[in-house]
C-alpha cells in the first residue's frame, strides 16, 4: 500500500473517531488498523499534530494582524509540552476535526518550511528551509534544506554550480544553450529534462524524472572523446563518486520517496532508524544522537514531517524506544520494562 493511500486511511480514521469518540467498537476496529503497519499509526499521529498545529496558528492570526516567529516558536513549544504526555495513546487526542484532508495537510506541512534568501545569482536556503525559484531562462529550481548554489547564464550556455545541498531543476528548452549543473567534479548536462541532484560528502546522486542528462566524472568539456560519462534517463539514477559512476532503474515509489522533501516529509520504506535520524539531522539544529548501537539497525517505515522530530521521535515509544528530549538535543535510548507498561 502507497503513502497516499495510507494518509487517505489516516485522514478517514480521524473523522471518524472525531463523530464517534464514544464507540467503542469503532474504536477497537481502528486500534487493530493503527497497529497492523507502523507506517499507520505515523501517519495517523502526523496528521492529527498537523492538524492541531493549524488549530493553534488560526488562534493566533485571529488576535494579531500577522505571526511573528517568536509566537511562532512559543506556539510550537506549547504544543509539544501539551502533546507530549499525549502521543503515546493516539486516541487520547482532543484535536480531532472531521473536516480534515490528506492532501490539505500534508500541504499545510510543506507550507511551514520555510527560510529561503535570494541574492543576485546566488540562491540560498537555511537548515530545514526551502525555496523555490524561476530562473531567467524559464527554468526552476527548488532547493533543499541547507543549499546554496550559483546561477551564471550567458548567450552560450547555462550555468548552475551546487555548491551544498540538494536541488530539483525543471529545464526551459534551449538547444543552442545547454543547462549544465556541477556538484563538486561532477557534471549534469541538459536541455530540457527535470532531474534531482544531491551533493554528499564524497559522491553525488542525480534522479531523472523526465528527460535524459549526460553526467561525468569531471567539469563538462565541449572537446571531443568524454570519458566517465554516462547518459541517465527518465526513471533512472546515478551515483557520481570519485572512481565510477553508478546508475539504476528507480520505480516511481522510490522516486516520490526521494523527492518528498518538496512537500516538507521525509518517507522511509524499511529504512534503519540510523539512515533516518541522519536524515532528520539534515532538516533540524536539534540533533538527534542514538545511545544505543543495537537501535541503529532497527528498520522504520513511514512518512514524517522533516521539522518535525518531535512527532518522529513520539511515535518511536511504540517501538520501545525512549527518547530523553533537550534544547540541544534528543537522545534515543532503549525503554526499560517499567516504562514499557
Amino acid at each position: 500500500m502507497g503513502s497516499e493511500q495510507i494518509d487517505r486511511e489516516a485522514a478517514q480514521w480521524l473523522a471518524r473517531l472525531d463523530s464517534q469518540p464514544e464507540n467503542e467498537a469503532l474504536c477497537a476496529q481502528f486500534e487493530s488498523w493503527r497497529s497492523a503497519d507502523a507506517r499507520h499509526a505515523a501517519a495517523y499521529l502526523r496528521l492529527s499534530i498537523a492538524w492541531a498545529r493549524m488549530d493553534r496558528l488560526r488562534a493566533l492570526s485571529a488576535g494579531q494582524s500577522s505571526i511573528d516567529s517568536d509566537a511562532l516558536r512559543a506556539a510550537s513549544a506549547s504544543h509539544r509540552d501539551a502533546t507530549a504526555d499525549e502521543s503515546r495513546n493516539v486516541l487520547g487526542y482532543q484535536w480531532r476535526r472531521a473536516a480534515i484532508a490528506a492532501g490539505f495537510v500534508l500541504l499545510t506541512l510543506g507550507v511551514l518550511v520555510v527560510v529561503n534568501s535570494f541574492s543576485g545569482e546566488t540562491l540560498t536556503t537555511q537548515v530545514g528551509g526551502f525555496a523555490r525559484a524561476r530562473l531567467t531562462d524559464g527554468s526552476t529550481v527548488e532547493l533543499n534544506t541547507g543549499t546554496r548554489l550559483t546561477v551564471h547564464m550567458d548567450d552560450e550556455s547555462r550555468r548552475v554550480e551546487l555548491v551544498a545541498g540538494e536541488a530539483t531543476f525543471s529545464v526551459a528548452h534551449d538547444p543552442a544553450r545547454p543547462f549544465i549543473v556541477t556538484a563538486g567534479e561532477a557534471t549534469v548536462r541538459a536541455l530540457g529534462t527535470r532531474f534531482n541532484v544531491r551533493r554528499r560528502v564524497e559522491s553525488v546522486d542525480v534522479l531523472v524524472t523526465q528527460g535524459t542528462v549526460r553526467v561525468a566524472r569531471a567539469r563538462y568539456s565541449d572537446g571531443p572523446g568524454i570519458s566517465n560519462s554516462a547518459l541517465v534517463s527518465a526513471g533512472e539514477s546515478a551515483l557520481i563518486a570519485a572512481t565510477h559512476i553508478d546508475r539504476a532503474p528507480v520505480t516511481p515509489a522510490l522516486a516520490d520517496r526521494a523527492l518528498a522533501w518538496h512537500h516538507g516529509s521525509l518517507e522511509f520504506e524499511s529504512s534503519t532508524l540510523a539512515e533516518i535520524v541522519a536524515e532528520f539531522n539534515r532538516y533540524n539544529e536539534r540533533r538527534i544522537v542514538i545511545d544505543d548501537p543495537d537501535l541503529a539497525a532497527m528498520q522504520i517505515g513511514g512518512r514524517f514531517s522533516a521539522t518535525n522530530p518531535d512527532g518522529f521521535v513520539h511515535v518511536l515509544a511504540d517501538f520501545g524506544i525512549r527518547a530523553d528530549i533537550t534544547d540541544s538535543e534528543i537522545v534515543l535510548r532503549r525503554a526499560s520494562r517499567t516504562q514499557l507498561r
